[in-house]
């Protein structure tokens, strides 16, 4: 392989001149590019830069649409172009996955200026995100409440609980199911939805392939953030809800997590013993 000339660039600087220049955050100036590259056997050098550049930023903004597809939807296409390309300049792809393209997508709409007429952006693109990464999170076996209630009450409460991969809570001051269900809405009269005064906690879980999105209660919301430590007890469960230990606290915990369990959502851990009390009725569980 032929050694470079000392005054030609290596590699390495070529590639990140050049990946400056394609996502605007130090664009070079015609001279500079014609300097750069061969000239090619049609047209100009600027004129094969512009048809590049613009299939640069048209492949990205594809990607992130269909990851981003209800905010898409909302914005319409050329708005969403164009909310694409001042994200390129901010966050350009860090992984030759371009599945990874729109990680940072929530973290750069909180500050971008779309989001000061539509507040709900940034919790939008994040449930939105977290559902891409509950499509391929990795298979588990979940526990059902079925299971779980054939077991004598001595060796439940001694189950340690953790969340099955991918499911996640989300919580929003707006009501992102009803914002995430426009995605495919084909009518934009239809795509109408009450923000003020309507927060939801949105619950993200897979099952039988398919990624769910529900709308849950405080309680539920309060479990699944418990249950994130993955390595909890129920009487641990209980406490880190705050659903109280009386008999109206322990019911709303029972149920919340029964409708959860009922969804797949969690696994049981290796036990490592476990601390506390709670003191849990045989006929709650039959």
């Amino acid at each position: 392989m032929r050694r470079p000339r000392p005054e030609e660039p290596l590699l390495c600087e070529a590639q990140a001149e050049f990946l400056d220049d394609l996502n605007g955050r130090r664009p070079r100036s015609a001279g500079r590019r014609m300097a750069a590259f061969r000239p090619p056997p049609r047209g100009s050098v600027e004129d094969r830069w512009h048809v590049y550049t613009h299939g640069y930023l048209a492949r990205i903004a594809e990607v992130l649409g269909l990851e981003y597809a209800a905010i898409r939807r909302i914005l319409g296409e050329a708005a969403f172009e164009a909310m694409a390309g001042r994200y390129l300049e901010v966050f350009p792809p860090r992984s030759f996955d371009l599945s990874r393209a729109g990680d940072r997508l929530p973290a750069f709409l909180e500050f971008d200026r779309l989001s000061i007429d539509l507040p709900f952006l940034p919790d939008l693109a994040k449930l939105e995100h977290t559902i891409s990464v509950a499509f391929v999170a990795a298979d588990g076996a979940s526990v059902r409440w079925e299971e779980l209630r054939r077991r004598p009450p001595g060796q439940l409460l001694g189950l340690r609980f953790g969340l099955l991969p991918g499911v996640a809570m989300v919580r929003s001051d707006w009501p992102l199911d009803e914002l995430w269900a426009c995605r495919f809405e084909g009518d934009d009269g239809a795509v109408s939805v009450a923000l003020e005064g309507r927060p939801a906690n949105v619950l993200v879980y897979r099952r039988d392939g398919r990624v769910r999105v529900e709308r849950v209660d405080e309680v539920a919301a309060l479990l699944v953030e418990a249950a994130t430590c993955g390595d909890a007890t129920l009487p641990e469960l209980q406490e880190l809800t705050g659903a109280g230990a009386d008999s109206a606290g322990l019911e709303r915990f029972v149920e919340a997590f029964r409708t959860l369990a009922d969804r797949d959502v969690f696994v049981i851990q290796r036990s490592t013993g476990w601390t506390g009390a709670l003191e849990l009725l045989k006929e709650e569980f039959s």
